[in-house]
């Protein structure tokens, strides 16, 4: 059995074993339309008393926000519960069986759980980011593929510091606290960088790059964007990448090590 059939069986499996539980899916999808109405609500009252937020009207704030679900719903699909198992396994020792497998553990570590729920998230993103550029208009195609690029990006970026987070547990051992801080540090994606006081704002840009995943691509699709914060993302998420790859080969020669 190849690499990609191995990984595909993988896949079939844990989307069947989400899928005996349509009950949950119901209820989760009802928990995304519930959250979805409560930021838009927000952004509603907020823009009731102020024309514009750190120079983003209310569309472009619902954008915004249609993003950072489509961003947000990519890694709690598969990449979150994926990285969570993995932390339990090696805690327990069961991550050995991993590693037998023939394909690369990396790989199949980030890929094996699949909340099915999420996908809620990415559709009702897909949906606001289309009303939302219904009303304001589209600001052409250049702008609209460097959005749609951009929005790969800023999703590969956040798998990539989920990554890392969870690598940390070669290292550090119990990690569940780290993990659940940067889930919630996410939800600073939700809002443009320049509602932030400054040393936030360096620190969800540059150190840990949250809002750069999705107000990046939130720029380009309002015709807002530059070229240098795009490129910015781009080498953000190829520097990402290289680390977490690299931490990750790290972190097997440590736990070959503990093994052994």
């Amino acid at each position: 059995m190849n690499r990609a059939r191995l990984l595909t069986v993988h896949l079939r499996a844990a989307l069947k074993a989400e899928l005996q539980y349509r009950g949950n899916f119901a209820a989760q999808a009802l928990d995304a339309v519930i959250g979805l109405g409560v930021a838009l609500g927000a952004i509603e009252v907020l823009f009731s008393r102020v024309d514009s937020l750190a120079g983003w009207t209310a569309p472009q704030l619902v954008l915004l926000t249609g993003i950072y679900l489509i961003v947000g719903g990519i890694v709690n699909l598969v990449v979150h519960p994926s990285l969570s198992r993995f932390v339990r396994e090696v805690l327990n020792g069961t991550f050995d069986f991993v590693l037998l497998k023939p394909i690369d553990a990396q790989l199949l570590v980030g890929l094996r759980e699949v909340q099915v729920w999420k996908a809620v998230d990415i559709s009702l993103g897909c949906a606001v980011v289309g009303v939302a550029l219904g009303i304001q208009g589209l600001p052409g195609p250049a702008p609209v593929a460097g959005a749609l690029l951009l929005v790969g990006v800023g999703a590969c970026l956040m798998c990539a510091v989920w990554f890392i987070a969870a690598t940390s547990v070669f290292w550090l051992i119990r990690i569940d606290n780290i993990l659940a801080i940067l889930q919630s540090c996410f939800q600073s994606a939700k809002w443009p960088a320049g509602v932030y006081p400054r040393w936030l704002r360096t620190f969800l840009t540059v150190v840990l790059p949250m809002t750069v995943s999705t107000a990046v691509p939130a720029e380009f699709a309002t015709g807002r964007g530059s070229l240098l914060r795009g490129t910015f993302a781009v080498l953000a998420c190829g520097a990402l990448c290289v680390l977490s790859r690299w931490l990750w080969k790290r972190g097997l020669r440590r736990y070959a090590s503990a093994s052994s």
